[in-house]
């Protein structure tokens, strides 16, 4: 998927040579270009969310917008599920739902006519080919309206999670100058040896996955995950015995700031995931993507979109504070881990671009 994301890079580029030297929401900038990658890698469309505001743009604000009333229905979907039966809330906004419904049933349509001749390695080809083989899983099958529901699933789950990482982490490399000019010097010794970005060639930078890996602990994409227990289960060294169907709450950000398994949480370290560091962190107090079979799906994809944008930005461009930025950055954790006042920077052009 990686020439799919490389369209999103261009339109990232000209966004910002329009906005060199001025303050630039980030995370408003993260979201359109997260926007555009998953559009493109899921279902093939271009769609070019920095000059359309729009479309999937608007689709995904109304999917995932904070407000008063948005987060009593999330409270309610997870504590007082009666309520959301009573009130028939919908978790996502209907008319968001359906512009989603609508872009990608036309795309796959047009993809399943055209009998394998149109390929795009893209999500569309996969349940396309899932489709195919007639496979069950505990009774779930690849009928349309699932289809759909991945579809829906990975756009809703897939560009705001990962363009809450990009922003953030693009926030800590402004405010952390060596760790940003460390971490271009890698990138520049990778593109130098390989010749060219290439996939392998982003797996090889150790130290740019670490400040990513940094970046989901100190902001993780939501505050908690929530499971349900599917059969009684005694908690080994203990009395204590969780019946079936218990609903868990597990705090991701209160795992990730507890002094117990990360020192002075508070500070950006990247370090804490360099080769000495990362086997000392306890099973199960990382969580950035969950763990076990129900961990997120689509977590590489995620991670390659958040790492080609920072490569892009660092190759060309110097990230910088201003006098909107706020350090530290104030979050508002439920239902989704945001910055109250953005993430403004300012970007300027590198006079040695590689």
């Amino acid at each position: 998927m990686m020439t799919n994301i490389e369209e999103c890079d261009r339109n990232l580029h000209n966004y910002l040579e329009d906005n060199l030297g001025k303050n630039v929401e980030t995370k408003e900038m993260s979201a359109r270009y997260t926007t555009d990658a998953i559009v493109k890698c899921c279902f093939g469309i271009s769609a070019n969310s920095f000059i359309n505001e729009d479309g999937f743009r608007l689709a995904g604000k109304k999917m995932l917008g904070q407000s008063f009333f948005r987060s009593l229905i999330v409270f309610c979907y997870y504590y007082a599920t009666w309520i959301v039966k009573l009130f028939k809330f919908q978790f996502i906004e209907s008319s968001a739902v359906d512009f989603v419904r609508d872009a990608f049933e036309n795309a796959y349509s047009q993809r399943e006519a055209s009998n394998g001749k149109v390929k795009n390695n893209d999500l569309i080809d996969v349940l396309i080919d899932l489709k195919k083989q007639n496979l069950e899983f505990n009774g779930f099958t690849f009928s349309r309206e699932n289809l759909v529901a991945q579809a829906v699933t990975f756009f809703s789950s897939g560009f705001e999670a990962a363009a809450s990482t990009l922003a953030f982490a693009l926030h800590e490399l402004g405010v952390n100058q060596d760790i940003q000019e460390k971490l271009r010097n890698e990138i520049k010794t990778a593109v130098v040896t390989h010749g060219e970005l290439t996939f392998n060639a982003i797996h090889q930078m150790k130290y740019l996955q670490m400040c990513v890996s940094e970046t989901m602990r100190k902001y993780p994409a939501v505050s908690f995950i929530h499971r349900e227990c599917i059969d009684n289960y005694k908690v080994p060294g203990h009395e204590l015995t969780i019946e079936k169907g218990t609903p868990i709450i597990i705090g991701v950000y209160g795992l990730h700031y507890n002094r117990r398994y990360f020192l002075d949480p508070e500070k950006f370290d990247p370090e804490r995931f360099n080769a000495n560091n990362i086997h000392k962190i306890i099973n199960c107090t990382y969580l950035p993507f969950g763990d076990g079979p129900r961990s997120c799906v689509g977590q590489t994809l995620g991670l390659l979109i958040v790492k080609e944008a920072i490569i892009h930005i660092l190759r060309k461009y110097i990230i910088e504070t201003n006098s909107f930025t706020t350090e530290p950055i104030f979050l508002t954790p439920f239902p989704i881990i945001q910055s109250k006042g953005g993430v403004p920077l300012t970007f300027r052009r590198l006079e040695s671009a590689f």
